[in-house]
């Protein structure tokens, strides 16, 4: 037999057993590289609010802002956003800052060398101070 056929046969067996050749496997493998390096950088330019401060800190900062006009939110903005019948402009924009900083939590956890600065503010006995839960009106939930 010759080389070609031997080639094709191969070939085929690969793609009917639901398989890819090397070159094809190294050319989708470099490009979920290409592609998980942009997330990075995407997740690594987010990170980073103001000079070396999280992500954590602009919901902080927002909730004392907000505080300090005399617009508290209440606590209901610790609720699943679909729980809540409606929300304020304010409301909405927290439930915002708090998916981004619930997104960061999980990935701060996950890979910890992906991410520069002191992470002890990431885990729970620190992180509703680090929002700004603090600046929240105790009231009820509804």
């Amino acid at each position: 037999m010759n080389f070609r056929l031997i080639h094709f046969i191969k070939r085929k067996l690969i793609q009917l057993l639901g398989g890819i050749e090397k070159q094809e496997h190294m050319h989708v493998l470099d490009k979920c590289q290409s592609e998980l390096n942009d997330y990075k950088v995407f997740a690594t330019s987010l990170y980073n609010y103001y000079g070396s401060y999280p992500a954590w800190k602009a919901q902080q900062e927002y909730r004392e802002l907000l505080s300090n006009k005399g617009i508290a939110l209440t606590r209901r903005v610790l609720q699943s956003p679909d729980k809540l019948k409606s929300c304020t402009h304010e409301e909405y924009i927290d439930i915002y800052l708090g998916r981004i900083v619930d997104a960061f939590t999980k990935m701060v956890r996950m890979y910890p060398t992906h991410f520069k600065g002191d992470h002890h503010y990431w885990y729970e006995e620190k992180l509703s101070s680090a929002r700004g839960n603090d600046y929240l009106k105790k009231e009820s939930l509804e």
